[in-house]
């Protein structure tokens, strides 16, 4: 962001300043911030500049830099807890409506009209209407495991944007819910997903605005649902039966496991319909099977079998089609039940393995463990091992 970017002008001086007017608490003022600054339609560079620049931080320096960033947010941010300190990720709007600030809410209209009226009132406008709730997407919670499932079967659960927009409320309200530990993305019907409508696509309906600029924006917009699979402070799971493709493949790919059924197929095809590829996919199989073997399942939109997958390391576990669904559950509540704050920093330190140097990665760790060793679930681990018996945790 240039200097005299009006945008990141504002987005500094609205993180620099928000959570003072709410009064929230520390560990959650880096979340917010990131929340409003995307709320109110800023841009803060790639990763949330205009949020490291709130805190104070120097947002130069690449990958490496980018670790020790996040280590400086957290100390800067106090105890910052597993959902608060990620002060550099802006985060959907949406998440910030329910996220747990009802208490505030009075205060975002007064934001919005200051930073941004045109969005503020197509917002108060969709809430008003009821637009936004879909029949496209179904969530339900057993226990401490929600289930999201993408649900246009006759489609093979072909994206819409009714879908993606909903999937971005509920992945941004459960990553900070702390009644849920664990989430899955599954599909209705015989797949899981075959990624974009590509009937939507001929017909030149899938993103209406007709400028390019307009279009990737929009496009842009839906794609976070991957991020957020991949960096929210709760396991995700990707249940997959029949057929994956495209898009679809990516969010199974965004997801942090991948359970999957013997008739599980699944192919990049982006080649096959003259696409590039979204959703983060070249990213996440890159990382998976590394970039020999994802250029070549990119380029030739060759099919691969759940076997194959298995042994490629794209999934984790291939089970029997009418197994699925226990054995994918049994797995999200050993998880959902888990030392759950413990669990969100081993996934910074996962997400944190993957760009950074070794001495970045150790430096994170200590920070990550020893915040870990100050939760009541530690302490109640360490009594249980004395006890000899199971503890139980409480994601505190």
């Amino acid at each position: 962001m240039g200097d005299h970017d009006p945008g990141a002008q504002r987005a500094d001086l609205f993180g620099k300043f928000f959570w003072r007017f709410i009064n929230v608490d520390q560990h959650m003022a880096g979340a917010k911030c990131g929340q409003l600054i995307q709320f109110g339609g800023f841009r803060a560079a790639d990763n949330g500049d205009g949020i490291d620049q709130a805190f104070g931080l120097d947002t130069k320096g690449g990958a490496s830099n980018h670790l020790r960033l996040q280590i400086q947010g957290e100390q800067q941010l106090g105890q910052a807890g597993h959902q608060g300190y990620d002060a550099r990720r802006t985060i959907h709007w949406s998440m910030l409506v329910a996220n747990r600030i009802n208490q505030h809410v009075a205060l975002i209209p007064i934001i919005m009209l200051a930073f941004h009226p045109t969005k503020w009132m197509m917002i108060t406008s969709k809430f008003r209407s009821g637009e936004g709730m879909t029949d496209d997407l179904l969530e339900r919670k057993e226990g401490r495991v929600a289930i999201l499932t993408m649900n246009r079967p006759d489609r093979l659960n072909a994206m819409s944007g009714a879908m993606l927009d909903a999937m971005l409320e509920a992945l941004g309200r459960l990553g900070s819910d702390p009644e849920t530990g664990c989430v899955i993305l599954t599909g209705a019907g015989r797949g899981f997903c075959a990624g974009g409508d590509v009937k939507a696509m001929a017909e030149g309906t899938e993103f209406p605005d007709a400028t390019m600029e307009g279009k990737a924006q929009q496009l842009r917009a839906k794609m976070e649902t991957s991020r957020l699979l991949h960096e929210m402070p709760k396991p995700t799971i990707a249940m997959v039966r029949g057929p994956v493709a495209g898009a679809g493949l990516s969010l199974a790919l965004a997801c942090d496991m991948r359970v999957a059924s013997e008739s599980m197929k699944m192919t990049s095809a982006f080649a096959n319909v003259g696409y590039s590829g979204d959703f983060g996919g070249s990213y996440f199989l890159t990382r998976l099977v590394g970039t020999a073997k994802a250029r070549e399942l990119y380029y030739t939109a060759d099919r691969v079998e759940a076997a194959d997958a298995l042994a490629l390391g794209i999934v984790n576990r291939v089970v029997a089609d009418d197994e699925l669904e226990a054995e994918t559950m049994a797995l999200a509540e050993k998880m959902a039940n888990g030392p759950s704050i413990a669990l969100g920093y081993m996934k910074r330190n996962m997400n944190a393995a993957e760009t950074g140097s070794l001495r970045d990665c150790l430096d994170l760790e200590a920070w990550h463990h020893t915040r870990t060793g100050m939760t009541e679930d530690h302490k109640e681990a360490a009594q249980a091992f004395v006890d000899k018996r199971t503890p139980v945790f409480k994601g505190q």
